[in-house]
């Protein structure tokens, strides 16, 4: 991969190999707020270079749009949207200090649909919320990359958001990526297993 500038990822690993490095809750807050909620190593990043294969991407929940800056110096055409993006000032997982990467667009998991052709990135969905199980079942591509926690993991998704990708998708690969301390993320390549009558999955 070539190099890029992620300064989340530099900061990341500058604090952790500091002698006497510990991890408390108000670091992994402030670095959230100034990036993103999941940590863009160089094996993420990679990983989802190799597995888009050159095809545009639709990112919903996009934030501040920190992931959509890394991919797009890797030569990825990103559509990145959320009902509330950085410059809202309405984001619960942002503060006013924090600053948008990239243009974030408003939007919810309804602008599926206008992008079939996309590979459909979801980072983090809220936990307890029909945001990423509504983007899946308007989705209408054939592949998917999710970071979170798997089925049972309280942090990201809902049910249904789980059970639809037990039933109409098959998981190519999971690639683990650093994460804060009591968290359980990691990153989850799929396609689609097959289709129901609608057409969607």
């Amino acid at each position: 991969m070539k190099e890029i500038t992620n300064p989340y990822w530099d900061e990341y690993v500058r604090l952790s190999l500091s002698p006497g490095f510990r991890e408390p809750k108000e670091l992994r807050q402030q670095l959230v707020c100034r990036y993103a909620l999941a940590l863009t190593s160089p094996r993420a990043l990679q990983s989802m270079q190799d597995f888009a294969f050159g095809q545009d991407i639709v990112e919903i929940g996009a934030g501040s749009g920190y992931w959509k800056f890394c991919l797009e110096q890797l030569g990825l055409s990103v559509a990145s949207y959320d009902n509330s993006p950085v410059e809202s000032g309405a984001n619960p997982y942002f503060t006013r200090e924090s600053r948008p990467w990239s243009e974030v667009l408003i939007g919810g998991p309804e602008v599926v649909a206008q992008f079939p052709d996309r590979m459909l990135f979801l980072c983090w969905p809220p936990a307890n919320n029909a945001m990423a199980s509504t983007a899946l079942s308007r989705f209408q591509g054939n592949r998917l990359v999710y970071i979170g926690e798997p089925r049972g993991g309280p942090r990201t998704g809902d049910r249904a958001f789980h059970d639809r990708l037990a039933r109409h998708w098959k998981l190519i690969r999971k690639v683990d990526i650093p994460h804060w301390t009591a968290h359980n993320d990691a990153l989850f390549l799929y396609e689609r297993a097959r289709k129901g009558r609608s057409g969607k999955g």
